[in-house]
């Protein structure tokens, strides 16, 4: 399951840009990091919200990805 979730991972261009990592994989749950990168803050020094989204929006699909099995196709 880890290394199917880590090949799709890996192909998300936007991850990689913004530095994040998954941390861990489990059915149904998956965790993910992403480090303060001042490239990536709004005006107050704040992440900007755009990339916490994409980074959550990466996790809900990824934790989909997890709950699936090679034999049922999501």
């Amino acid at each position: 399951m880890l290394a199917r979730v880590r090949s799709s991972f890996d192909r998300q261009g936007m991850m990689s840009t913004l530095g994040v990592a998954v941390t861990a994989v489990e059915p149904g749950k998956v965790a993910m990091s992403l480090r303060h990168d001042d490239r990536f803050t709004q005006q107050h020094g704040f992440l900007h919200a755009g990339a916490v989204a994409s980074v959550l929006d990466t996790a809900c699909d990824t934790r989909r990805s997890a709950l699936c099995r090679r034999t049922r196709p999501c």
